[in-house]
């Protein structure tokens, strides 16, 4: 039973992203204060660190989880982005970055998976989640608040942190390569 929690708290967080798209435009429209949005994608990045817990702790992972846990967390961090961007066109970058940058660690993963190796995530994509986090989470809740340099700033500190962890896993990638010509 314990082994499907994960798996079960993944597609809740599936349901969430995509919940967040009409709560968030709903509190834009209204011209209320984002609590319901804020609410919600705090909520489903909690259910990340649970399922991811819950997965190591007893050892509940499954491949079904290996594919629904990035599907779901990469999945919130675009709709997220993307909202912030409607209401904040500054930040386009931001979905567009996500996007590329999904599709680069995409096709290292199918072409890692043809080998039969799943690379999990890393101390530094672990990083970019808990930047990415604080960052939409100031955006939905506090983004009247924050003045344009913040804001600027902001969205560096994204693209650095975003650079850092792709640039570690392309190093990885390219070490397992070096180690499949040796073998």
């Amino acid at each position: 039973m314990i082994r499907i929690i994960p798996n079960i708290l993944s597609v809740i967080r599936l349901l969430m992203a995509f919940a967040f798209i009409p709560v968030f435009f709903y509190e834009q429209q209204q011209n209320m204060w984002y609590t319901a949005s804020l609410l919600l994608y705090t909520l489903a990045s909690v259910t990340d660190i649970v399922d991811g817990y819950i997965a190591r702790k007893y050892s509940a992972s499954t491949n079904m989880g290996k594919f629904l846990d990035p599907l779901a967390d990469k999945l919130l961090q675009f709709i997220v982005s993307v909202c912030i961007t409607c209401v904040e066109p500054l930040f386009c970058i931001i979905p567009i970055f996500l996007f590329v940058k999904e599709i680069f660690m995409l096709i290292g993963a199918i072409l890692l998976y043809k080998k039969k190796i799943v690379l999990g995530s890393n101390l530094f994509g672990k990083l970019a989640s808990f930047v990415y986090f604080l960052l939409f989470f100031t955006m939905i809740g506090f983004r009247q608040m924050i003045p344009l340099p913040f804001k600027i700033c902001f969205i560096l500190v994204f693209l650095a942190v975003s650079l850092l962890a792709f640039t570690n896993y392309i190093k990885v990638y390219i070490n397992i390569k070096k180690q499949s010509v040796l073998s």
